[in-house]
């Protein structure tokens, strides 16, 4: 619940006075539950917090109301994750997003938020130097330095079970206790 949320940030905000600069709100997406990521902003506002935070959010989640209330409330940082500026790409990850939708998702979020962090993922199955050259220039299109990390298969995720059934995972115990040398 929101309220346990804000207990906990208040508590650590007392406990450690001034010396947090920045909260991280995150989750899978901490912006896809509109009524809840509303409802944090509201409750932080009404109890006089006046912290910073940042927060995680997908393409599909921005909306110029919950910009407002996340400014309002002291979010000072977003980080997106765009994943590709390659629509074929996106596609393969199976995002359920475009790269038009992320270029008008970066273009509302600066309307608001001073700071976009624009996770970019490479070398996910399909990825070619043509795909790359469309995530570059989606980057310089969208004017934010992107923070690029390197596809990974972790369990649970489509990229793992492909890895599996495609035999590029062959020991899976031995592959889980690599991950950690990341």
């Amino acid at each position: 619940p929101v309220a346990h949320v804000i207990d906990e940030i208040a508590y650590f905000k007392n406990k450690y006075q001034n010396t947090i600069k920045l909260f991280a709100i995150s989750g899978e997406c901490i912006t896809m539950n509109k009524a809840w990521i509303l409802g944090f902003c509201e409750e932080l506002l009404q109890r006089k917090l006046d912290i910073k935070y940042r927060v995680t959010s997908r393409v599909d989640t921005i909306d110029a109301q919950r910009l407002q209330w996340l400014k309002k409330s002291g979010c000072s940082t977003i980080s997106l994750g765009l994943e590709s500026g390659s629509d074929r790409i996106l596609k393969i990850m199976r995002k359920g997003s475009t790269s038009l939708m992320g270029l008008k998702a970066v273009a509302i979020i600066k309307k608001y938020i001073d700071d976009i962090e624009a996770c970019i993922i490479l070398g996910y199955r399909g990825e070619n130097r043509e795909t790359l050259r469309e995530t570059v220039a989606f980057c310089k299109k969208i004017g934010v330095y992107p923070s690029i990390f390197f596809a990974t298969a972790f369990p649970g995720t489509q990229l793992y079970k492909e890895a599996v059934e495609r035999g590029r995972i062959k020991d899976e115990r031995a592959y889980l206790m690599s991950l950690d040398t990341l």
